[in-house]
């Protein structure tokens, strides 16, 4: 257990436990087996004349039934629909099945059904039993309160609980936890709000010690008052899922009624269109989605490319969305419309690079459950809007933000605001029980603001603490903004404000990702200029596994010309701080590898040979050499031989050196200011060989 406190302390949390395999894996490339919907028996059509949904689905269908696989859509236009009362148009409720188009750019999926009312695009749905809130099959009490980072729990009893097991540890939302918050409005609705909960795995089990120790650290206090407790769930949530490179986009909604209400106004287009999502994951564990975007379809003249939502995740943990380009939503309306990237009730999740582009609010966490997720690289630009029936309209909310009901413990990771931003403020907004209290312990991490907008980029006002650290860019103030009064007490910690480009580490996600799984890191310059007449250097990264400085023993180093001018000479290409010799002036650079644990490291350094400065300059051949024997056969005989050559033999007193002459008053220049030594061989070695002599200028 951690010394920490939730409630009185900062604290930084550890965020690396974000994505597939909690980041310990990379995200897998399925090869097969590989069902083609455009061939027999699925025929489906990919020039967007008929209907393909019963082919695709029928495919989706035959992965499940073999036990998952690839179902591939060569590139094309595939239109689908909704059909009967589904809530849907395609649904994957199996494992280890994976959709894949042949590129955004070149595979399309095209929704062309219009009253989209709570329905998806695309469903992939684990069991209800896999809620973080279901009964479970097996419960115990936790015995003591934990006011820090946990991950040795103490139970009332370990029987029913075995290691390599994925249990939901919780606590109730109740009137005392409200109280202690200070916030009256969620007074007897805390069964809405349901609690604080945390999917983990069991990784051993002291039946002795009545203690359960997990792989990833809980993320607020939970305290016995509050019925905190282990429950092992009766079903495993949907593993191993997939969507991959293709885009997506649905017919527009006519008519207009796109007002901020509408969507409780039957027969208004924005009723609708309420509530609906290009994609939906709900009960999912360990799943992807890479290279997804949204286009705009040809007859889609108010520039849509979806109706409403873009992805929603619902009761996840451990899903990655990487690469992914949503934009566009044609309503951005109050009671939860335009949201292109929505976190509900959902835990360590990573986005990695990706982009939300004209909808309400770009990226948004939601509820209790909503903890551990990480933004990394994400960009949310020209937020607060909807195309509407005009193609530009504004909406009454904005920015990316932690949205309502105590989400806790996300990072937002070097991410930008583009004619937006990132909040995690206080919102008396919405009905009963009211968004209020949205955020506690949430890290800001070096985040960008451009465009226009504000002079701020970030605006927070945190339950407990919050955190504010490092920001850049044209818009990089911070607002520490004032809606909650004293409920949000103390005042969120802020540092390091427009400093952000030299923030160290620049990313919090990635630093502490290699930190905990003993990634190699390296620290060099990456421009470096030697002057005139200097044309060698010897390198030495700084190399770093995990936490510690790393001993040159204990990872291997490879070195490589990316670009250059000429031949570069390495002393050694395996050497951690090899000798660099270049040929020729200008920019050479190289890259260098490093390899320990199982993972590498590079990085690439540009290495600028600066060009003599002199306007007049003049060549001197040589005018003799010398022949000294060391030892005792030392001799000094002069000759006149303008080539260095050497005559080997390894016998002692054998060592030989050989030198040339220059008369320098031979020169025609009457005033010069410095000289050098060019040497040219007729059979120089070969890049990366080791060197065959060595000079002494």
């Amino acid at each position: 257990m951690n010394s920490a406190n939730f409630e009185t302390d900062k604290l930084i949390q550890d965020f690396s436990y974000a994505g597939y395999q909690a980041g310990e894996k990379p995200l897998p490339i399925i090869a097969g087996p590989l069902f083609n919907v455009t061939q027999s028996p699925y025929n489906a059509d990919n020039t967007g004349s008929h209907d393909a949904t019963v082919a695709i689905q029928s495919a989706i269908n035959t992965a499940q039934s073999a036990g998952g696989g690839v179902v591939f859509l060569p590139a094309g236009l595939y239109s689908i629909s909704v059909h009967g009362a589904n809530a849907y148009a395609l649904r994957i409720n199996a494992p280890n099945v994976v959709l894949r188009g042949a590129g955004a750019g070149n595979t399309f999926l095209l929704n062309t059904t219009t009253n989209m009312r709570g329905k998806s695009i695309i469903l992939i749905t684990g069991p209800s039993a896999a809620g973080f809130y279901s009964s479970g099959a097996a419960s115990a009490l936790i015995t003591q309160d934990l006011h820090g980072p946990a991950v040795e729990i103490p139970v009332a009893g370990t029987a029913g609980f075995a290691p390599g097991q994925w249990i939901v540890v919780r606590a109730d939302c109740t009137d005392a936890w409200i109280a202690e918050h200070n916030e009256p409005d969620w007074t007897g609705h805390g069964s809405q709000l349901q609690g604080i909960a945390y999917f983990r795995r069991v990784v051993a089990v002291s039946a002795a010690a009545n203690t359960l120790t997990l792989n990833a650290p809980t993320r607020y206090y939970l305290k016995t008052r509050d019925n905190a407790r282990v429950v092992r769930l009766n079903s495993a949530p949907l593993l191993n899922c997939g969507l991959e490179d293709f885009s997506i986009a649905n017919v527009q909604h006519g008519g207009t009624g796109w007002g901020e209400n509408d969507y409780s106004v039957a027969g208004t287009p924005a009723y609708d269109v309420h509530d609906s999502y290009a994609v939906r994951i709900v009960r999912a564990r360990d799943s992807w989605m890479r290279d997804l975007a949204t286009f705009q379809p040809a007859g889609n003249t108010t520039t849509c490319h979806l109706l409403s939502n873009g992805i929603l995740l619902s009761e996840c943990t451990q899903v990655t969305l990487t690469n992914c380009d949503f934009q566009r939503t044609e309503y951005g309306g109050g009671g939860g419309n335009g949201y292109l990237y929505r976190l509900g009730n959902s835990s360590d999740c990573l986005l990695d690079n990706c982009r939300s582009t004209f909808t309400r609010h770009g990226f948004v966490l939601s509820q209790m459950a909503a903890t551990g997720n990480v933004f990394h690289e994400c960009t949310d630009k020209d937020s607060k809007h909807q195309t509407g029936d005009t193609g530009f309209q504004i909406t009454s909310g904005g920015n990316s933000d932690h949205h309502m009901h105590f989400s806790h413990a996300n990072l937002v990771d070097d991410c930008t605001g583009d004619g937006s931003g990132w909040e995690a403020r206080y919102r008396p907004y919405g009905s009963v029980p009211h968004h209020d209290l949205t955020a506690a312990h949430s890290v800001f991490w070096n985040t960008r603001g451009i465009g226009g907008g504000p002079s701020y980029v970030v605006q927070s006002e945190q339950s407990r603490y919050g955190y504010v650290i490092g920001t850049r860019g044209t818009r990089n103030g911070v607002s520490l903004s004032t809606y909650g009064g004293t409920k949000c007490d103390p005042v969120d910690y802020v540092e390091g404000v427009g400093q952000g480009g030299s923030l160290e580490p620049f990313s919090l996600y990635e630093d502490q990702l290699n930190r905990r799984l003993n990634r190699p890191h390296i620290t060099i310059s990456t421009n470096l200029i030697l002057g005139f007449p200097t044309n060698s250097i010897r390198l030495l990264p700084a190399v770093q596994i995990g936490l510690t400085n790393a001993a040159a023993n204990t990872f291997t180093t490879a070195w490589q010309v990316v670009s250059a001018p000429g031949p570069v000479l390495f002393s050694s290409t395996s050497a951690p701080d090899p000798l660099l010799t270049f040929s020729a002036r200008g920019t050479n650079e190289v890259q260098v590898t490093v390899a320990a644990n199982g993972y590498q490291a590079s990085a690439r350094i540009a290495i600028f040979l600066a060009p003599d400065d002199v306007s007049i300059s003049e060549s001197l051949p040589a005018a003799a050499d010398a022949y000294v024997r060391d030892g005792i056969y030392a001799n000094d005989n002069h000759g006149s031989e303008t080539a260095l050559q050497l005559k080997r033999n390894a016998s002692p007193g054998y060592t030989r050196r050989a030198f040339l002459r220059f008369n320098l008053a031979s020169a025609t220049l009457t005033n010069f200011d410095r000289a050098w030594l060019e040497l040219h061989s007729p059979a120089p070695p070969a890049v990366g060989a080791a060197p065959r002599w060595s000079f002494i200028l």
